[in-house]
């Protein structure tokens, strides 16, 4: 069991790292695209992907390859089927991402559109929120496992 607390001590790190900045994103970064000037839009989408990849990725990484673990070393009763949600959670997240959001940020590559930033922003909640309930989750695992 020692080891599944070692685990789910990394998963809970890089899970509540994410969460906040899908936060920050959701109220901060992705309501602020509609004052981006028009004519640099383009170039400004670009390389806020390109940027946000670049901080966002390795965190990703090790989360997944933490949930994964966490699923692998959790054994029976509560401790499993709650590391089986986390894992399905995660799976949503980039379900969204792939099917909505990327979708969302390859069409405002391509040009300004109040429309899709309105989309992006909307389906953008169901990471906010799926990401936030696995943070809930796992800080209560910490509290009582």
């Amino acid at each position: 069991m020692r080891a599944w607390h070692i685990i789910l001590t990394f998963q809970s790190f890089f899970t509540i790292l994410l969460t906040g900045i899908v936060w920050c994103v959701q109220i901060v970064s992705y309501p602020l695209f509609p004052w981006i000037d028009r004519e640099k839009f383009c170039d400004f989408e670009k390389k806020y992907q390109r940027k946000t990849s670049f901080v966002l990725f390795p965190l990703i990484v090790l989360e997944c390859f933490f949930a994964v673990l966490l699923l692998v070393v959790a054994k029976e009763g509560m401790c499993r089927i709650l590391s089986v949600v986390l894992f399905a959670l995660l799976l949503f997240v980039w379900f969204s991402t792939f099917c909505l959001q990327i979708p969302q940020h390859a069409e405002l590559a391509h040009g300004y559109s109040l429309k899709n930033i309105k989309k992006l922003i909307q389906t953008h909640w169901i990471r906010t929120i799926a990401w936030t309930l696995r943070s809930l989750i796992l800080l209560w695992l910490l509290l009582v496992a």
